[in-house]
């Protein structure tokens, strides 16, 4: 016998039960709702095992992977320095921490990599 899992409200073993009776019109109960709810938790955690363990973890994970992203946005920004050439001094647009210099006003490729364009 299977036993209902603590986190399991009513309305999940209402709309399951209510499914059943539908589909199949003969007196199932708690117990079939119960296995088939508990089939589909299991399912969906062994999917999920190694990835993240609780949708708890997968906030985590999401926080940490956001805050990753703005640590490199704040790093890869264009500054203007001034270098010499042949002709004398001249302003240089360049990222802060990698050295792209643009052709265009495009950011650099790590930029554009996080923004889903390169």
């Amino acid at each position: 016998m299977i036993e209902r899992r603590p986190h399991w409200d009513a309305s999940l073993i209402s709309a399951v039960l209510a499914d059943l009776r539908d589909v199949y019109d003969s007196g199932y109960g708690e117990e079939q709702a119960f296995r088939i709810i508990a089939a589909v938790e299991d399912w969906h955690r062994d999917r999920w095992t190694g990835v993240c363990e609780s949708p708890e973890e997968v906030v985590q994970e999401l926080k940490q992977a956001q805050a990753a992203i703005q640590r490199v946005l704040g790093l890869h920004h264009f500054v203007v320095d001034e270098i010499e050439t042949r002709e004398g001094p001249e302003d240089v647009q360049h990222c802060s921490e990698c050295g792209y210099i643009p052709t265009d006003e495009k950011p650099c490729p790590t930029i554009r990599a996080l923004d889903g364009a390169a």
